[in-house]
C-alpha cells in the first residue's frame, strides 16, 4: 500500500476477515456507527449489498523497528444471492 500511494496509483487489495485485525475492527465498529454508509446494486440476476468505513488509521512496525501510518478505506460487498 505504502509504494503504491508513494507512486500515486489507484489500488483495491481483497482483506480476508483474518488479516489485520485492527482494520476490520475498526471498519465494523464505523459501520456501526455509520449504517447509511451502505449501498444495494442489482449485478445481472445477482443483488450486492456494499457498505464502506473510511478514513481507519493503520500502524504497524517494519523490520527495524520503525513506526507506519497509513490511512485506508474499507469497502465490503455482500452477495445475497440471485432472483
Amino acid at each position: 500500500m505504502q509504494i503504491c500511494r508513494k507512486n500515486n496509483w489507484d489500488f483495491m487489495i481483497v482483506l480476508p476477515s483474518n488479516c489485520l485485525q485492527s482494520v476490520w475492527e475498526d471498519a465494523l465498529g464505523i459501520h456501526k456507527l455509520e449504517p447509511e454508509q451502505t449501498r444495494t446494486h442489482q449485478w445481472g440476476n445477482r443483488t450486492q449489498n456494499f457498505w464502506w468505513a473510511n478514513d481507519i488509521v493503520y500502524v504497524w512496525r517494519d523490520a527495524q523497528n520503525q513506526h507506519h501510518r497509513l490511512v485506508i478505506h474499507v469497502v465490503v460487498c455482500n452477495f445475497c444471492g440471485e432472483k
